[in-house]
């Protein structure tokens, strides 16, 4: 180890040269229930590293460290905020580009819906699924979402035109 970094440094670090097996076996050691079955090991590595970072951090407060329960519900209220939708005003446009088609779309006021068209849509899956005749999730497709591990839609949001005047 390199003596120049702190002991939950080189904890931390020592995760690194673990594989996944190694990873799940200390998973369980520490959370006290088996690693989920198909967890990746850049997931394992994260909770293990949270778990480590929290207990020293209420080490050095004098306080009580979470439990591993605790840190693995704060690992997944993090994790669930990062996919949050992002809103989008009314009179904005979100234009995407399907199989060399763009398409754009106006949201309505007052959450009244989504128009592509000539038609009015209740939700934006409603529209993805209009453009691509496959259930999409409309954030998704429009790039409103991030979706973990899988490649997003590569929309983009206008603003209304009044703001885009004054802009």
């Amino acid at each position: 180890m390199n003596s120049s970094l702190t002991p939950v440094a080189e904890r931390l670090q020592a995760l690194e040269n673990l594989d996944r097996e190694a990873l799940a076996q200390r998973f369980e050691h520490v959370f006290g229930i088996p690693a989920p079955a198909r967890s990746r090991q850049t997931f394992l590595k994260l909770a293990l590293g949270w778990q480590l970072q929290m207990q020293a951090k209420a080490a050095s407060q004098g306080q009580r460290p979470p439990t591993p329960i605790q840190s693995l519900r704060q690992i997944g209220r993090l994790l669930s905020a990062s996919g949050q939708t992002q809103n989008v005003s009314p009179d904005a446009r979100l234009i995407r580009e399907w199989q060399g088609v763009t398409h754009e779309v106006e949201v309505l006021a007052s959450g009244s819906g989504y128009r592509y068209q000539t038609q009015t849509f209740k939700s934006l899956s409603a529209v993805a699924k209009a453009i691509t005749g496959t259930p999409w999730s409309g954030p998704v497709f429009f790039g409103l979402k991030g979706k973990v591990g899988a490649r997003s839609g590569t929309g983009s949001i206008v603003r209304p035109r009044n703001e885009e005047a004054s802009a």
